[in-house]
């Protein structure tokens, strides 16, 4: 799969690499603290059950992948440290 901005994905946001593991997103709607999904829907989002939207033609998705390297760099220079891009799925 690849992107409008021509880059591949990393495996860690392929959504099979996904499945069954817990993210941020995942766990704040399993609590209950998650405005945009209930608990029920993470949970058979988390098992397969219901399929994933696929947002990668979304414009603001495309932005936010295009311009996340630069907003970090930008962050680090501002705040005099250091940061790594690293995404790693757990």
């Amino acid at each position: 799969m690849e992107l409008q901005i021509g880059r591949k994905i990393k495996p860690e946001q392929d959504p099979a690499v996904r499945l069954g593991k817990i993210t941020g997103s995942n766990a704040s709607a399993f609590l209950g603290l998650n405005k945009y999904e209930s608990a029920n829907e993470a949970w058979d989002r988390f098992w397969g059950k219901v399929a994933r939207a696929d947002l990668s033609k979304n414009r603001f998705v495309q932005s936010g992948i295009w311009s996340e390297e630069m907003i970090g760099k930008r962050f680090a220079k501002e705040m005099g440290i250091k940061i790594r891009f690293i995404n790693r799925t757990y």
